[in-house]
Parts: C-alpha cells; structure tokens; sequence
C-alpha cells in the first residue's frame, strides 16, 4: 500500500491514497478528537505519536511542540527530554494511553513509540526496555500493532544491526513501523545506501522471512523497493516533511508556501512545470515522461505536447501554494504503481520489477544531466544512484533475482 504522510491537512487531496498516515505534530488534541478520519481507498489510517518529535526546540518549532505536547500521553519535563528518567510503570502508563487513544478515535493499527536511537556511541537501553513493555502491552490492544522502530542516520552503522538481531529473537514483536531520521544528514537525500540498506533489511527479514507487518515511513519513494522485499505499505508526501525525517523541517520561517512540481517515477525526480519541463519538451525529451501522465496531469502534458506554456494551465502555474494538483498527481502516480507492483503474484518478478524500475530510472536521469549539463535542471535525481546500487547489492546479497 502507498500511505500519504498527512501533517496539516488531514484530507491531503481529491485523489485518494491507499492509505493515511497522521501526524500528532499536525494537529492538536482538541481538533484531532473532533476530525473526521480522511478518506482513503483502503480506509486505512494510520496515528503517529511522533514521540522522536518530544525534544523539538520550542522556540524554533512552537507550532509542532504545541500540538504534538497536547496529548495527553506526553510527559512532562524533564521526563519529556529524558525518558531514561521513566520508570517502567510510567512508561507502560504513557504506552498504554497512545493505545487506547488511537482505537478509540479508530486507527486500522495503534503505534507504539519507543525512544529514538540517536546516539551512535551510546547504547540502545531505552529503546530495548520500551520495546519490550510494548510487546508484552500488544495483547491487551483490540487491533494490530506496529512497534515503532526509529534511528537517526549517524546510529545505522552502529546499532542497526543489533536491533534487527533482537527484534527478530523475539517471538512475540508485533508489526514495525520503521523509519530513518536524516536531519544530520549532508544533502538533501532521505535515503543513501546504508540507510537503504537498514530499511530493506527491515522489509525482508521482518515482513518477508517473519510474516510481520512493516510499514515504511520518510524513505521517499524508495519506499516501492522495500514493498518489492516484503514491506506491506511505505509513506511518503508531497511537502518535504512528508518526504524525510529533518527536524529543520518542523521549524517556522518566514516565506510563502511550496510550488508546484511534477512528480517523475520514471527519474524518481521532481520537476518544475514551467522552468524545467518546457525545457525538456523544447528538448524533445517529453517521452522520457509520458508513463507518468496522470488524470491530474493530463492538461499539464496536452498543454506541452501543443506547444504552449505550462503557465496557460491554471492548476500547474508556477505560483506559491498552488500544489493541489501536484499533490493530486504524486497520489495518483504512486497508487498506480503500487498496484503494478502488487499484481505480480511471485515475489522474485516484484524484485525485478523494483530493479528494472531504478536502473532505468538511473539511466533516464543521466541522460537528462548530461543534456542540461550547462543550465541543470532543478531536481538532478542523482540519488536514484545511491538506490540502485543498495538494491542491487542486497538482492545480489540474498540471491532475491
């Protein structure tokens, strides 16, 4: 399934995902109890916690601290910032209240939190001590659980191994809902090989060889790869954080809101209507792109395709906030190609598929840089580099193809 990260809007476009993943940094308590669950075609919702969000900065991320300290289930300080300082009556306490906040407001599954990993010379105590009062808390839940399994990208070398090791020991771990946080990252990438790595693993030893739910949150569209190796459903948005884990993300500046890109499965890269993809049309590379014409871009791509601007298209013109139709077409592009992915029966033909889909995603991006090597485009989608070679080194690693 293809769930969209939904942060402020809890109905995030016309078109409908999969799936929806809320955010308790998007909304506070108040407005969140009283809120209609947002449509979906699978009418699957998904609440998180956001407990890796309890050390945000309020000065520079008050709006995400306000809503997210609303629930009734976040400590106070210090206990906030210092979750070693809980005892293990209060952490069953605060784990026990998520739960039963969720089933109540009628999540499909409840996420449990634990502590984010962060740090890389430090050990993984807290998470180890949450994770089990949460699995020995799961049977008392009256729907599935998904663990919340979370590293920052600094502690992947360090201490991934290790918590796969103990997640797959024991018996009783319910699904995982895992992801990376990148914010120490260099670049803009939400997924470079090692993190790659750490989440394919994840997708097939937890998913695939144990039979667990495991959903994929903050990998972008890597997302499609680990469904290829047994994840059940990844996430990703349109905004950027919706797309990675960088909680620069969560702080306020000044400015308008995004502008329109056009999403391109066939590069894994973003492009702009008017700056970029004119110019790719007046290149006579348009065909590169023509597998992602979606309903909602159809008058995007008749407008290029006769020769006009893509200014003359009122839902695609490059002004601030206008991004209902880009949205619109992320959603759709990714829903139709989960349901690609899905309707092959054997799980070998699903990792040819995720490799056909990155090498050739790799090739049409070098291809792209090299004839706008003098004026480049805005999204060089150079990270589907770092994707392919992940993939097909832990295929290669398992013998999956």
């Amino acid at each position: 399934m293809f769930l969209y990260n939904s942060m402020w809007a809890w109905n995030p476009s016309s078109s409908l995902p999969d799936g929806v993943i809320l955010h308790a940094a998007g909304c506070p308590l108040d407005r969140a109890e009283v809120r209609d669950l947002p449509n979906s075609r699978n009418d699957y919702t998904l609440f998180d916690p956001n407990s890796y969000l309890w050390e945000l900065d309020e000065g520079d991320c008050g709006r995400a601290v306000e809503c997210v300290t609303s629930y009734p289930w976040v400590p106070e300080e210090p206990l906030r910032t210092n979750v070693e300082l809980m005892s293990d009556d209060q952490v069953t306490a605060t784990l026990r209240a998520v739960a039963e906040w969720q089933a109540m407001r009628g999540a499909t599954r409840v996420i449990l939190p634990t502590p984010l990993i962060a740090d890389p010379s430090g050990t993984i105590d807290d998470f180890l001590r949450w994770a089990d009062l949460a699995i020995k808390l799961s049977p008392e839940v009256d729907r599935p659980v998904l663990l919340a399994v979370g590293l920052s990208e600094v502690t992947v070398a360090t201490h991934f191994g290790t918590v796969l090791d103990q997640l797959t020991a024991r018996p009783d771990t319910p699904g995982v809902y895992a992801f990376v946080e990148t914010s120490r990252s260099s670049g803009r990438l939400a997924v470079n090989q090692e993190v790659a790595r750490a989440l394919l693993m994840t997708s097939y030893f937890v998913g695939r060889r144990l039979g667990k739910e495991v959903v994929i949150n903050f990998a972008d569209t890597f997302g499609l790869a680990c469904l290829a190796v047994g994840a059940s459903a990844f996430a990703t948005g349109y905004e950027r954080k919706g797309r990675s884990l960088d909680f620069e993300h969560f702080e306020e500046r000044n400015g308008g809101g995004a502008f329109p890109k056009f999403f391109s499965l066939a590069t894994s890269a973003n492009y702009r209507p008017e700056r970029d993809m004119e110019r790719i049309r007046n290149e006579r590379l348009l065909r590169l792109l023509t597998s992602d014409r979606t309903a909602s871009s159809a008058s995007l791509f008749l407008a290029l395709e006769e020769g006009r601007s893509a200014s003359e298209v009122p839902d695609w013109r490059e002004s601030r906030s206008n991004v209902a139709a880009a949205r619109a077409h992320l959603i759709e592009r990714l829903c139709s190609a989960v349901d690609e992915l899905s309707a092959i029966p054997n799980s070998r033909d699903k990792v040819f598929w995720a490799l056909n889909w990155l090498q050739d995603a790799e090739r049409n991006v070098g291809y792209l840089n090299s004839r706008f090597e003098h004026a480049p485009l805005d999204d060089d989608g150079r990270h589907v580099g770092a994707w392919r070679a992940a993939f097909e080194t832990f295929v290669e690693e398992f013998g999956l193809a």
